[in-house]
């Protein structure tokens, strides 16, 4: 009878360790995730950035006088609605139309436009604030929605960026607890695990 070679054996126990790390870390993710989410860490840092622009928009803001906002990659406009208390005209853009999330819940003074950041279709000079929460790090060339947002500014504007620290306890992006403290090869599998459970989301929703 043959027998099975060490490289053989050594193969079959790499691929046993990276399907058990790969379950492990997809039951952390899940477990974590459900839990931070129902505590509502996730939401404290859009609620932080939400209150920092609208404390800022607030000391701008003269009597008499109109203050027209834009949030660059708002997404479904969930920053956007909440400036849109504080600007008299608001403005949410993204390179991705949103639909029915956009139309839900509007008001007549908040709009949504589907553009580039890097070519904004607003005229020059014409905001007092711009946001862009969480948007660069996803943006080839993200120096030019910089120089976008500088040129649709009226003189005295605000624009106010805030990328992710991926040095804190939750990344922004994976939602993995600590990810940015893990070994290279638990990051890895992490990002296995948090791609494993979008499918299966995906999955059970078009079923």
């Amino acid at each position: 009878m043959g027998t099975r070679s060490a490289s053989s054996t050594s193969y079959c126990y790499a691929r046993e360790y990276t399907r058990l790390g790969f379950m492990l870390s997809r039951f952390i993710y899940t477990l974590f995730v459900k839990l931070f989410s129902r505590l509502g860490l996730y939401k404290v840092r859009y609620t932080t950035y939400v209150s920092i622009a609208i404390d800022i928009t607030k000391l701008l803001k003269k009597p008499m006088e109109g203050i027209l906002c834009a949030d660059l990659g708002c997404g479904p406009g969930t920053i956007a609605r909440q400036l849109s208390r504080t600007c008299d005209i608001m403005l949410g853009v993204d390179i991705e139309d949103y639909g029915s999330s956009w139309i839900r819940g509007g008001s007549p003074t908040l709009f949504f436009v589907a553009a580039d950041a890097r070519r904004l279709p607003i005229r020059s000079e014409a905001l007092n604030v711009v946001t862009a929460i969480s948007l660069l790090e996803h943006v080839p060339r993200w120096d030019r929605v910089i120089e976008e947002a500088g040129r649709t500014l009226k003189g005295g504007g605000l624009l106010l960026i805030q990328v992710p620290n991926l040095w804190f306890p939750l990344e922004p992006h994976t939602k993995f607890p600590l990810l940015a403290y893990l070994p290279k090869s638990l990051k890895k599998l992490s990002r296995g695990a948090r791609a494993s459970r979008i499918y299966n989301l995906t999955a059970k929703s078009a079923g």
